[in-house]
């Protein structure tokens, strides 16, 4: 048979021809917030324009998946699959929000390394809290003599799981064979299903999978009567429309069926996407030079005529992908810029009549050598029926702080924008204000806005007294307690470095907090005697027979007239290793003739004094460390 990595070659060459490459509030658009991508890196969308992120862990030849929750947090991501390149293993692997393994694919689960768009995540129809993730394998095992093809495989993951952190429920099920590279989703027309379409790569077929309440339907196969099997599959947002990279089909989302629509020349068959309205097709045709161009999908004949947007001259493109701030994001690099980085590109406003291509609006660098350092093709693989009716302007945080009097407050939003427009009609980023209420600033970019909400209330001056107890006899009360009460205070410091509403007194001197918010500090002082009062120090480690000193466990009191005494040690089985009643007597590590193993023991004490009146039964407990 033909050799499938030639083969991927190839198709992916008929994508780049001509180019030479030297050596809030609930928005389902914030599904889409958080990106991770490439080798440890990503994109966060939570301010409308994105930011870069790092250190994400993934490492991603192409395709990954992933997905927020409805207010933009991050739920969980995947590169989708492992694999070797070289001598390089890549692991696969599926993450959650803190970037924690919740499930090992150990490069035997899942997809590919290289598959182009990796994978893309559902909801589970039947639950609130579940999520299908497909997976799909690479072009190169088809017939590969290294491992067997895995197809087209789910997950299924449970957000309730491990406090809200998620955990798979099952795993690396089979759905379909032979399937590689492309994978997209559609809503179905029910508003609660979904449908999974991939490619057959022996006949070159589409097939579609159905999602329902009841689990994951038997696939379908459809016809399409092209041989040239595609790397990417997209799906309109509306789920009118399918491109497979050179053919138009429609579909119908109530039924699952494809009808063929027409033939799009010279198109690129790995960097196309629809536009948010699903109006636009939005795809390169392989010209000298060559040009970012759309179609029009109201047009009375499709694909009859284009329009270009925009020459990408020395531009490599790679996967592009719609954002939640409506723009579509490709990987795009200039390699006469060198091979040290990866820029992403957008569309910015790709619905409106005049389109413009940004490039370069971020860039990761990378080490020209080497897989899980290098260079990457792909970004992240999102279902694109998330942004169908996306919003261009949604609500953003609120935030609030604290006017102090006599003083001018300067808000600043949080997140940066082209534009900005306070509710007061200044068009400043900052906004000085002089009395209290509800500020809201319109922060754009583009044809998005993030709309934040700066709530200034009357700030004060903050306040702080002491407490405690009352006492005729101070080394009698010891230890005892000191709380703070506070007005107004953001914060509390106290003299010993502690940070909370109180404190524990074990001797006399000089005790002070400092209450402190945007206004100013106060401060509460307390001096209490500093006569010698019992104190028992006691040791939280020793090595016997180690270091030739701290070779016992032995308490040490000061000015402490015991009339009663007990100290034991228990080990952490709870067994009682060592007894005493005399405070002279240590613990050498040994019990009933036998040493003890190094480790973490349990003491307790009790005892009384001659000179407290109430003669009260003081109890003590710590741990400590055995050395050997």
């Amino acid at each position: 048979m033909t050799n499938p990595g030639l083969l991927k070659l190839i198709l992916f060459a008929l994508g780049i021809a001509g180019v030479t490459i030297p050596c809030m509030d609930a928005q389902p658009q914030r599904r889409a917030n958080i990106w991770h991508f490439g080798n440890g890196m990503g994109m966060d969308f939570s301010c409308g324009r994105p930011v870069a992120l790092g250190n994400t862990y993934i490492t991603s030849l192409e395709g990954a998946a992933g997905i927020c929750d409805e207010s933009g947090s991050l739920l969980f991501y995947s590169n989708c699959g492992g694999g070797k390149r070289g001598t390089e293993q890549i692991n696969g692997a599926i993450w959650n929000r803190n970037r924690e393994v919740i499930f090992d694919l150990n490069n035997t689960q899942g997809g590919g390394i290289s598959a182009s768009q990796g994978g893309i995540v559902v909801p589970d129809p039947a639950s609130g809290s579940r999520y299908y993730l497909f997976m799909v394998d690479e072009l190169e095992s088809i017939g590969s003599p290294a491992r067997a093809h895995r197809g087209l495989t789910y997950f299924l993951i449970d957000m309730n799981l491990a406090g809200g952190f998620g955990g798979v429920v099952k795993s690396n099920m089979p759905v379909f064979l032979p399937a590689a590279e492309c994978i997209t989703a559609a809503r179905h027309s029910n508003g609660a299903d979904y449908w999974v379409l991939t490619v057959d790569f022996e006949s070159r077929d589409l097939v579609t999978v159905l999602v329902t309440a009841n689990g994951v339907q038997t696939p379908v196969r459809h016809t399409r009567q092209v041989f040239v099997g595609p790397l990417v599959l997209k799906m309109s947002p509306d789920g009118q429309y399918l491109f497979d990279g050179t053919d138009l089909y429609r579909f119908d989302a109530s039924t699952g069926s494809i009808a063929w629509v027409c033939s799009i020349d010279l198109a690129n068959n790995y960097a196309y996407s629809f536009s948010p309205s699903s109006r636009y097709l939005y795809t390169i045709r392989q010209t000298t030079p060559r040009t970012l161009v759309r179609y029009d999908l109201q047009d009375a004949v499709i694909g009859a005529e284009f329009e270009p947007v925009a020459t990408l001259a020395d531009y490599f493109t790679g996967y592009m992908q719609t954002g939640p701030d409506g723009n579509i994001y490709f990987n795009a690099t200039n390699f006469t810029q060198g091979f040290d980085r990866v820029g992403i590109s957008m569309i910015q406003c790709p619905d409106t009549d005049a389109p413009k291509v940004l490039f370069d609006v971020l860039y990761f660098f990378v080490n020209a050598q080497g897989s899980q350092n290098g260079r990457f093709a792909g970004l992240v693989n999102i279902a694109d029926f998330w942004f169908d009716g996306l919003q261009d302007e949604i609500e953003g945080d609120t935030l609030e702080k604290k006017l102090c009097p006599g003083t001018t407050l300067t808000l600043r939003p949080g997140c940066k924008g082209e534009s900005y427009r306070w509710s007061t009609g200044a068009t400043g980023e900052v906004l000085p204000v002089t009395e209290p209420g509800q500020y809201r600033v319109s922060i754009t970019s583009g044809c998005f806005t993030v709309v934040e909400t700066h709530l200034v209330v009357p700030g004060q001056q903050p306040a702080v007294a002491l407490e405690h107890v009352a006492f005729d006899n101070f080394c009698s009360a010891l230890p005892f307690p000191l709380q703070a009460v506070a007005q107004h205070a953001d914060t509390l410091v106290w003299s010993t470095g502690a940070t909370g509403p109180g404190i524990a007194v074990e001797y006399g001197g000089r005790y002070s907090v400092t209450a402190a918010n945007a206004c100013g500090e106060a401060e509460a002082v307390v001096e209490f005697p500093t006569d010698l009062c019992c104190r028992v120090f006691v040791p939280n480690a020793f090595a016997p027979d180690r270091f030739g000193f701290n070779e016992q466990f032995q308490i040490a009191p000061f000015q402490c007239p015991f009339t009663e005494f007990q100290l034991r040690v228990f080990s952490r089985w709870g067994e009682l290793v060592f007894e005493s009643n005399d405070p002279n007597v240590p613990w050498s590590g040994i019990s009933k003739g036998e040493k003890w193993p190094a480790g973490v023991y349990l003491w307790t004490m009790t005892y009384r004094l001659s000179d407290d009146p109430q003669q009260r039964l003081v109890r003590r407990r710590g741990d400590l460390t055995l050395l050997r």
